[in-house]
């Protein structure tokens, strides 16, 4: 894999990745227009955006890689997981996005994730084998009292108000999840309605 990177990373992340034996780093170039010029010229596989704070400068570089359907994958690298920063580079054109304290094992394998899913988008798979609809993202607190169900219910609002795709969103905390209390509605099913018999019995 070719990878450029795009903005400012530390010497220990620039030493694992060229440690990895599967990833070629092409180049390290700054935020704004030198970013889609060295794309164009070097032809990596996967720009990789840091983001920092503010973000705008960082949303713009991802928006102008992500213009005219190039060739290579958007991934974006944030200082801290904050919903509106990851909501804006999804919106952007970034195809996943990574904390900057994740490991450089999860930083590879992300990588290698996102270039695979965009390169079956875009050869198509064969018709046996069902299309992947959309995309998941997990929101998780270790414990309560951490606001998991606000930014869930916010980032799926806002996913939803920003683009035209259709949000489920799914709380999986069967103890004490409250997202229907936060939208003020009355469930009619739960998760622990998938236990019976006859939804246990449908393979499909």
């Amino acid at each position: 894999m070719r990878l450029l990177l795009v903005g400012t990373y530390s010497s220990a992340l620039l030493r694992s990745i060229g440690d990895f034996d599967d990833i070629e780093l092409v180049d390290n170039v700054g935020l704004g227009p030198p970013a889609p010029t060295a794309a164009r010229n070097l032809r990596p596989d996967v720009v990789l955006v840091a983001i920092e704070r503010p973000p705008n400068w960082a949303l713009t570089s991802i928006r102008d890689l992500a213009a005219g359907s190039p060739q290579w994958t958007l991934v974006a690298l944030v200082d801290r997981w904050e919903e509106d920063v990851v909501r804006q580079a999804v919106l952007a054109g970034a195809r996943d996005v990574l904390p900057r304290r994740s490991s450089a094992a999860a930083l590879r394998i992300t990588l290698f994730r996102a270039r695979r899913a965009q390169l079956e988008e875009r050869s198509g798979v064969p018709e046996d084998i069902p299309r992947p609809t959309g995309s998941v993202v997990a929101v998780f607190g270790a414990k309560g009292g951490v606001w998991r169900t606000t930014l869930a219910t916010n980032l799926a609002l806002g996913l939803a108000t920003a683009s035209s795709a259709r949000v489920t969103l799914v709380d999986t905390d069967v103890a004490s999840g409250d997202v229907a209390l936060a939208f003020d509605l009355e469930p009619t099913r739960t998760l622990l309605d998938t236990l019976a018999d006859g939804v246990l019995d449908d393979h499909e």
